[in-house]
């Protein structure tokens, strides 16, 4: 009769604390996360170019002031000429349209595409359109910065 006694016990247990049991839901925005990412790694280009002017090429990500336990979620690239600073990756509609919200509108973040046989971006957010180096795929996530 005792080990009903406990049986019935841990099973009022069992029931009372079943919602701590329970996995926690967590809301998971993967476009914004993506935006985020591209945006951090925009960034950290843009500032390690402010730092060595002199850079030609591309900037290995190791190199890249990114921050602490940042992971690409998807495959950036970036390429400096001069003073000009390209970056770009795919990322899909929902997120470009993120990273040009992040951007507050900036003229030098869009999407790559080809209007009137040039390739340019092309910013949804403000319907604005510049220039692109060539080898920046169509579709891809752009964004052109000069730094001086």
């Amino acid at each position: 009769m005792w080990m009903a006694g406990v049986v019935g016990f841990l099973m009022g247990l069992l029931v009372l604390f079943a919602d701590l049991a329970a996995p926690v839901a967590v809301r998971f925005d993967r476009d914004r996360a993506l935006a985020e990412n591209f945006t951090a790694y925009r960034n950290a280009v843009i500032t390690y170019i402010e730092l060595h002017p002199d850079t030609h090429g591309s900037v290995a990500q190791n190199r890249l002031p990114l921050p602490l336990g940042w992971q690409p979620l998807s495959t950036l690239h970036n390429e400096t000429h001069e003073g000009q600073v390209v970056v770009w990756g795919p990322l899909p509609p929902p997120a470009q349209v993120a990273v040009e919200e992040e951007a507050a509108g900036s003229e030098s973040v869009g999407v790559a595409e080809i209007q009137s046989g040039l390739e340019v971006g092309y910013s949804e957010l403000d319907g604005t359109c510049f220039a692109i180096p060539s080898g920046v795929p169509t579709g891809a996530m752009v964004s052109v910065v000069t730094v001086d």
